[in-house]
């Protein structure tokens, strides 16, 4: 994993209801900003230009650091999410991620692993069908299976503050809270208009330096 529209509180974040319905890898998504289902319409018939998303990519993440109101921080982070979820050649990639997160959020797991396993099978390039997947396991109890589609996702897009913020709670529920640390100062550091991101700093902060104590 802000969102135009939060419903859920679980543990040290929100939830989008674009997302993952009652996940709590959506508590790192939402505060992220990702609101997938409310960005694009799957079955419209205008999907983004993606010629040149590494561009435009660059520059929308130097603005999210520069910029300070409220609104142009969801604008600019609803944009990085609307093109991460985009594929850049296939609309039809795109129509089955959407389709995919439908069926996740209204608790098909069987189907939605099918469908974002089959995306990447298509184009294992398209980091966005991995970060779902990871999320998908996540709320599985596979945190072994998210961990690594979550690397996969970082490998192909290391920016991608969403997946940094879920590899700091895998982190944190299997005790590794240096690791946990790392992950959200590097989420941080890409936005750093992710709350929860920060608040996880400062509470890791002060447990490590407690333990060394």
């Amino acid at each position: 994993m802000l969102a135009l529209c939060l419903t859920t509180t679980i543990a040290t974040g929100l939830i989008s209801p674009g997302l993952v319905g009652t996940d709590i890898i959506g508590t790192a998504y939402a505060q992220s900003g990702d609101i997938t289902s409310e960005l694009i319409d799957p079955m419209g018939d205008a999907p983004i230009d993606m010629a040149h998303n590494d561009v435009v990519l660059d520059e929308l993440f130097i603005s999210l650091k520069e910029v300070d109101d409220a609104g142009d921080v969801q604008r600019i982070t609803a944009e990085i999410w609307s093109r991460w979820s985009t594929h850049p050649t296939e609309e039809s990639l795109t129509r089955r991620l959407f389709r995919g997160v439908s069926m996740m959020n209204q608790g098909d797991y069987f189907h939605a692993e099918g469908i974002f396993s089959d995306i990447i099978d298509q184009d294992p390039s398209f980091a966005e069908a991995w970060n779902k997947r990871a999320t998908l396991y996540y709320i599985q109890g596979r945190l072994a299976d998210s961990r690594f589609d979550i690397a996969q996702t970082l490998n192909l897009e290391p920016r991608h503050f969403g997946a940094l913020a879920g590899l700091g709670l895998i982190e944190m529920s299997a005790g590794n809270f240096e690791q946990a640390l790392r992950a959200y100062e590097q989420a941080a550091d890409v936005n750093p208009h992710m709350a929860q991101a920060n608040q996880m700093i400062k509470s890791l902060t002060e447990k490590l330096r407690g333990i060394a104590l």
